[in-house]
């Protein structure tokens, strides 16, 4: 996870993104203020084994209306998992399309395509599996054209169980070669664990 600490030393954001132990986490903020502030990144999970993290920043610019669509994107998908907890969930729908809506605009396919993810398991959660094949086949399209084998399993796997719940079981079983070619491309493709615990500051 990471959390951004503003120069007063107040908790700005923290995000966790849905790519388990590998790949990027990204955090998008625009500083309203100059001063120092600290990215922490830290595994909740106490037992976790240790690893490795790379950090990248962007350089100081003014915000363009892109970086306004990736802030209000990722902003809306942060709202939308702590609503899809509450029992009215017509809320966090809301903020889940919201969320895909921006970060589309934005450009940040791999992140719009989590979000697709997500929501889909999501409406999986609440029975609604025709709603849920549609988001997680929206994200496996995006996910196999970035060629992001970890992301495609991850997706198959949901689709499997959508397709189940549906009584689709010939498209269910689809899934099952696809999946296994694609954790074998994943395999031989894996690269270095780059998350770790620490804390960076930088001066914005």
């Amino acid at each position: 996870m990471l959390r951004l600490v503003d120069p007063a030393g107040k908790t700005l954001v923290e995000v966790d993104s849905p790519n388990g132990s590998y790949g990027p986490e990204p955090l998008m903020w625009i500083a309203e203020v100059g001063g120092t502030y600290r990215l922490e990144v830290f595994v909740p999970d106490k037992d976790a084994r240790a690893g490795r993290y790379r950090l990248s920043y962007q350089a100081d610019r003014t915000p363009t209306e892109r970086d306004k669509e990736s802030v209000a994107g990722q902003r809306a998908y942060l709202e939308a998992q702590k609503l899809g907890l509450e029992p009215d969930f017509g809320l966090a729908k809301e903020r889940y399309t919201m969320a895909i809506e921006h970060l589309g605009q934005a450009g940040q396919r791999r992140l719009q395509a989590q979000a697709m993810r997500v929501y889909g398991s999501v409406l999986f959660d609440h029975d609604d599996y025709e709603g849920a094949v549609g988001q997680h086949r929206a994200a496996l399209r995006i996910f196999e054209s970035m060629g992001d084998y970890q992301e495609e399993e991850i997706v198959l796997d949901a689709l499997g169980q959508d397709h189940s719940r549906l009584g689709q079981y010939s498209e269910a079983a689809k899934a099952v070669p696809v999946r296994s070619r694609v954790r074998a491309a994943r395999r031989s493709d894996m690269g270095e664990d780059v998350w770790g615990i620490g804390t960076r500051a930088c001066e914005l």
